[in-house]
């Protein structure tokens, strides 16, 4: 007797990913489609400025074209509420505090990879799996063995830095279909088939889920101006003024009136939310804006628990990654504040040094830090602020 196909519910956005995604599912002896699923999680009515919303509307057109080529069932869900109060919410607070926060991450853990699990388990049953149209691997190694998160064929669209806070339980009933596939051929198959369409539609780099839009003025709605100085922060000299520390991030590049005169171009060093001071430095090789070591807290493993060799050796070496597209580079991490690993069970509950072997430009708090090894996905965690900004030379 054959086995039977596992079922799938398929995450559609209205791309090229998630609809060639599902045509690879569909084609599948292994998996049956049940339906695809498509998420609403911003609701434009909570926009102060109505000039300009979002395109959620649009993608959900497409979803449904796709959907309808296919043969599909389209399901719509709406995770807007969970969405504002997970996500929305903490990058806002975040921000006001003078950190830079990565909502993509927040937005895998919370909705794609925590409402929609649960959502799906309520509505479908828990043996379903999830489908993405994530650029990832993922090793299910059986019932017995934690999942693993692995970069994908396709290195340069590599999303697994997006994906590196996603639960051990979501991960373990999740499926990438483009795992083994680059971009250029996920197009081609596109157009290939009754897809086509889709290769005309924009591919979405704003906020997850908020849309394309000019992110300093969306940011204004929710976040008061507060105008304060720039000073140089190796002359102390005053540059001109600036409408919030929190507009702005490390490694920036000002274009503010004043520097504009300037020669030489001047760079994000630091922000001081509490005196609402920007720091900036010149040149974009200037040491400052170059780290070798930050800490970062509530880490999050994948395997939902601690690497047996940072258990054993306390020094582990493996490879860094602090923003998305970077290079990854190798570095040691350790357990700080004299815990004893021995004894850590709950892994999110102590904080990570790492130390690279080089130098990292423009380490970012509030950003994360996501770890690697062969080429696998550890996990990640919030960078920290560096304390009374020591700085090595």
């Amino acid at each position: 007797m054959a086995n039977r196909r596992r079922p799938v519910i398929c995450a559609v956005s209205g791309g090229v990913d998630s609809a060639v995604s599902l045509l690879r599912l569909k084609r599948s002896k292994e998996f049956e489609v049940r339906s695809a699923l498509f998420m609403r999680n911003w609701d434009a009515r909570e926009e102060l400025d109505t000039t300009s919303k979002c395109t959620s509307d649009k993608d959900e057109t497409f979803a449904r074209q796709v959907c309808d080529r296919l043969s599909v069932p389209l399901h719509i869900a709406d995770f807007s509420k969970d969405y504002w109060n997970d996500v929305f919410t903490t990058m806002i607070s975040k921000y006001r505090a003078g950190l830079t926060p990565n909502p993509d991450i927040l937005c895998n853990k919370f909705i794609k990879f925590g409402s929609l699990r649960n959502y799906i388990d309520l509505f479908f049953g828990c043996d379903h799996f999830i489908a993405t149209g994530h650029y990832a691997d993922v090793n299910l190694n059986g019932s017995q063995s934690a999942a693993t998160l692995a970069i994908p064929l396709d290195k340069v669209k590599d999303q697994t830095f997006f994906l590196s806070q996603v639960s051990q339980n979501a991960l373990q009933k999740t499926l990438f279909p483009l795992a083994n596939i680059v971009k250029k051929d996920v197009k081609k198959i596109a157009r290939e088939s009754t897809l086509g369409f889709v290769n005309e539609k924009k591919e979405s780099m704003g906020l997850c889920f908020v849309g394309e839009r000019k992110f300093n003025e969306f940011l204004k709605d929710y976040i008061p101006i507060r105008k304060g100085q720039v000073v140089d922060f190796e002359t102390g000299q005053f540059m001109g003024e600036h409408e919030g520390v929190q507009f702005y991030t490390s490694g920036q590049s000002l274009l503010l009136q004043y520097v504009q005169k300037c020669r030489t171009e001047f760079f994000v060093y630091n922000r001081d939310s509490i005196e609402n001071i920007l720091y900036v430095v010149k040149g974009r090789m200037n040491p400052l804006l170059w780290r070798s070591e930050c800490k970062l807290r509530n880490f999050h493993w994948i395997s939902g628990k601690l690497p047996d060799e940072l258990r054993k050796k306390v020094v582990m070496t493996c490879q860094c990654r602090m923003q998305h597209g970077w290079p990854l580079i190798n570095c040691d991490i350790s357990i700080e504040h004299g815990l004893n690993p021995f004894d850590l069970e709950d892994t999110e509950e102590f904080t990570i040094k790492v130390k690279v072997h080089g130098r990292c430009w423009a380490v970012t708090p509030g950003q994360f830090c996501v770890l690697y090894e062969d080429e696998v996905c550890l996990g990640s965690g919030e960078i920290l602020p560096f304390e009374n900004d020591e700085h090595e030379l």
